[in-house]
């Protein structure tokens, strides 16, 4: 999901820079523009530990919710995603904003596979790993070290789930 979501935003970038000045005359964003950037929000604000590795720190110190509701919340909204996503026809998009189209529903059904029918929150321990590594915060120089451990620290101290 890493791979997809940074080559989605990155793309989205570099597309809604081209689209910036294409639609300058028009002064709006496309539809499917527009969807990318509330998916990327919803997406990181449901996955907080997944956007600080993108360098969203403003989500440093906060945890999906791993509770076995927030999990089911979780992939009722990827699902829903997964259906507007794929309502944007070939004919509403260009060729980059297919490409989008098609490797954002191949990332989401990814991620349904993994979270509902292999259920790895609750057979893969290594599926929470990522919240409590320590190297997007010690090794990427976002800000002053002594900044940094703060952000890990503020992360660690906090109860990983509310319930078991």
């Amino acid at each position: 999901m890493v791979a997809a979501l940074v080559l989605i935003s990155g793309a989205c970038v570099q597309q809604n820079m081209n689209n910036t000045s294409a639609n300058s005359n028009a002064g709006s964003k496309s539809k499917w523009d527009i969807y990318v950037d509330q998916f990327l929000s919803d997406y990181f604000a449901a996955n907080p530990t997944f956007a600080v590795i993108q360098g969203k720190h403003e989500y440093d110190g906060k945890f999906p919710d791993w509770s076995d509701a927030g999990l089911q919340k979780e992939i009722s909204r990827l699902k829903s995603e997964r259906t507007k996503a794929a309502d944007f026809k070939d004919s509403d998009l260009d060729d980059h904003q297919k490409l989008e189209r098609d490797y954002l529903l191949a990332q989401i059904d990814k991620d349904i596979f993994w979270r509902e029918t292999a259920d790895q929150p609750h057979t893969n321990p290594y599926y929470y790993a990522d919240a409590i590594d320590p190297d997007v915060y010690v090794s990427r120089p976002y800000a002053p070290l002594d900044a940094r451990l703060k952000a890990y620290f503020k992360t660690i101290s906090k109860p990983l789930m509310t319930e078991l």
